[in-house]
């Protein structure tokens, strides 16, 4: 029984690691959305001024 209790124990605690890797990854795609979506509002930005200088 000692056994089972400790294979279990060891399971958890590899389930708890990958759930912090998991939220970590997830933290570091937020920043990418972020980011993508900054540089998004800029493209149109510039879009807008090489528009506005062709017309």
């Amino acid at each position: 029984m000692d056994s089972l209790i400790d294979s279990l124990d060891r399971l958890n605690k590899t389930f708890d690691k990958q759930e912090i890797r998991i939220d970590t990854i997830d933290g570091r795609l937020d920043d990418h959305d972020r980011i993508l979506a900054h540089h998004d509002e800029k493209l149109a930005n510039l879009s807008k001024e090489v528009f506005k200088h062709n017309a």
